[in-house]
């Protein structure tokens, strides 16, 4: 991945994370006009995120040498995430989890 583009940017500062143990950092953290990269990286397959509660996004490395590195664990992960992107697009698994049971 060129590290130059506003993908390579981002995807290096949540590598940087990811290895580090650290927070994913929040949009704000990242460089001016480079903040929504990181759904195009999901939209690829780069990476996974997981959004919980307070916002806080837990992003896992989807492929290289570096796959399966996810950056620090959401402390206030009361039910799992709310929301989950990846190459599929966006899942909400709480809602699924709700039709499921209605389904019975």
């Amino acid at each position: 991945m060129n590290p130059r583009t506003n993908e390579g940017i981002v995807f290096n500062a949540i590598l940087a994370a990811a290895l580090a143990g650290e927070r994913c950092p929040q949009l704000e953290e990242f460089p001016h006009g480079t903040a929504h990269a990181i759904y195009k990286l999901a939209d690829a397959g780069k990476i996974i995120i997981e959004t919980y509660a307070h916002n806080w996004r837990v992003v896992e490395i989807a492929f290289g040498p570096h796959i399966g590195r996810r950056t620090k664990a959401c402390p206030h992960n009361h039910n799992g995430p709310w929301r989950v992107r990846d190459m599929c697009g966006a899942r909400y698994p709480k809602d699924e989890a709700k039709r499921e049971k209605a389904r019975g």
